[in-house]
């Protein structure tokens, strides 16, 4: 995956009209093996070109949903180890990351 490429994450939200609450979660899966280091579930990644599938609510069905989420973009991530400065607001630049 490029640097410059967007990607989003698969997620659901709901409106509680009568308390006048947005509700949103990010749908997971077991994770790419390629990054399944640090933890066992990652977010549902979609590409660019399946963002209008997934937010067409009037026109996907549950065949068509599915298919969305099993659009597997795990591979092409790269994992980052964050430093212990990333935790000051103070701290920036390039060092405070490494390549795992």
């Amino acid at each position: 995956m490029e640097d410059s490429e967007l990607f989003g994450f698969a997620a659901l939200w709901a409106k509680n009209e009568k308390l006048g609450l947005l509700r949103y979660t990010i749908l997971t899966a077991a994770a790419d093996p390629a990054i399944e280091h640090p933890h066992h579930r990652m977010p549902i990644i979609f590409n660019r070109e399946v963002w209008d599938g997934w937010l067409d609510v009037d026109g996907v069905d549950a065949s068509d949903a599915q298919a969305l989420l099993s659009h597997d973009r795990g591979a092409d991530l790269v994992s980052y180890r964050g430093g212990w400065a990333v935790n000051s607001s103070r701290a920036e630049g390039p060092e405070l990351i490494e390549p795992v």
